[in-house]
């Protein structure tokens, strides 16, 4: 049996396997629903060194792009949190100090998350709410008279977001974005009506809206949705809805309702699969019914990207453009869609159902037909008549 001898360095030595990158100080970190971290680091590029850092927080060397380097808004990350240097330990002082160096001049505000940990009484929120109570008085005794004047309790009013991250009850994550940057800058733990937050973020993810005097039609469900847009002064009309007296209700199956106009916007919360609804929403698009979208799509339990992979080829197809695929702060086993509707196919406006189309041209072909028999009579009768002169 040959033995080496530990002392030569010039022995050959069985070849290791490659070597395992270093993972950097993290540069973004995502907060993700407790039991969903597995669905994100599937979405997160592999050259993102991507892993899990605690209950509910996600953490990368950058954010996933597409092929053409433009960033991607990965589905399960509920809020996104651009990371300043390593995670320190949960010491008010130390976090003040780490936050002092990161002050901007413009309008800034703090922000102390907790991540979803699955559990009713997780131990990390005691520690952001003392973090919370005593982080400002230690942060205003190390930055300077105009840095403070530039904070604001107000989220909407401040430019930059300092991000307090309480990952562990050991350890805490800190970083700077601006507002624009953050996924979802309202919370929803701040509404007590989980449908009315799911469908306020919905409208915060896509970003508009309904005027006053828009047209809302919701498929399905219990009209919930379309009673909060009556809050926004909207038009609505609920189709297949159960108990929903303070909204006009047309008792349709909502798969088979034909619109006759275009809507401006179509909203569906109903419990069917996701590619059934994804269905449905084509047919929308191709016909031109709607010009805006916000759905729920119920996720299946195996393998839920490949089937939001494909609800999304089902809505690009259909002409639905701007496409926003998102788990939302209230959303629990579901993700919430926005969409616009390609312009030219709005311009165009609503199509009938191919049935009714197809009825409506058989209709007018047997009319045309019943017009030339009925003007080859004429001719015939008047034919004959003018051959029975010519014999009298």
């Amino acid at each position: 049996m040959r033995r080496t001898d530990p002392r030569r360095t010039d022995q050959r030595r069985p070849p290791e396997g490659p070597a395992r990158p270093r993972m950097a100080v993290p540069k973004m970190g995502y907060l993700v629903r407790s039991g969903r971290e597995g669905l994100l680091l599937g979405e997160l590029a592999p050259e993102r060194h991507a892993r899990q850092a605690g209950s509910g927080f996600v953490v990368a060397d950058g954010r996933p792009k597409d092929a053409e380097a433009r960033h991607l808004e990965p589905v399960f990350a509920r809020q996104i949190v651009l990371l300043e240097g390593p995670p320190i330990e949960a010491d008010t002082e130390a976090i003040a100090e780490r936050l002092a160096s990161l002050v901007p001049a413009q309008p800034w505000t703090i922000v102390v998350m907790v991540p979803d940990g699955g559990v009713p009484r997780d131990p990390r929120r005691r520690i952001a709410d003392r973090i919370d109570e005593e982080v400002g008085a230690a942060l205003q005794a190390r930055i300077g008279s105009e840095a403070a004047a530039a904070f604001t309790d107000e989220l909407e009013d401040a430019a930059w977001v300092l991000q307090v991250v309480v990952v562990t009850r050991s350890e805490i994550a800190v970083g700077l974005a601006r507002r624009s940057e953050l996924f979802h800058p309202i919370a929803a733990s701040r509404r007590k009506n989980r449908r009315a937050a799911r469908l306020e973020d919905a409208f915060a993810l896509a970003g508009v809206t309904p005027d006053p005097g828009e047209e809302v039609v919701e498929l399905g469900g219990r009209g919930s949705w379309a009673i909060h847009a009556t809050t926004y002064g909207a038009k609505v009309l609920a189709v297949g809805a159960r108990g929903a007296p303070e909204v006009p209700v047309e008792p349709s199956n909502p798969f088979e309702f034909a619109a006759t106009q275009t809507w401006d916007w179509v909203l569906i919360d109903m419990p069917r699969r996701a590619l059934e609804v994804a269905r449905l929403l084509g047919k929308w698009g191709r016909r031109a019914w709607a010009r805006q979208v916000i759905a729920s799509l119920r996720l299946p339990d195996r393998d839920p990207l490949a089937t939001i992979r494909e609800a999304r080829e089902i809505l690009e197809e259909a002409g639905w453009r701007g496409i926003h695929i998102r788990q939302l702060p209230a959303d629990a086993d579901e993700v919430t869609l926005t969409a616009w509707l390609d312009p030219k196919l709005a311009a165009r406006g609503p199509r009938e159902p191919f049935g009714a189309r197809m009825k409506a041209k058989r209709e007018l072909r047997e009319s045309l037909e019943a017009r030339r028999h009925w003007l080859d009579a004429k001719r015939e009768r008047k034919r004959k008549s003018r051959a029975k002169a010519l014999e009298e």
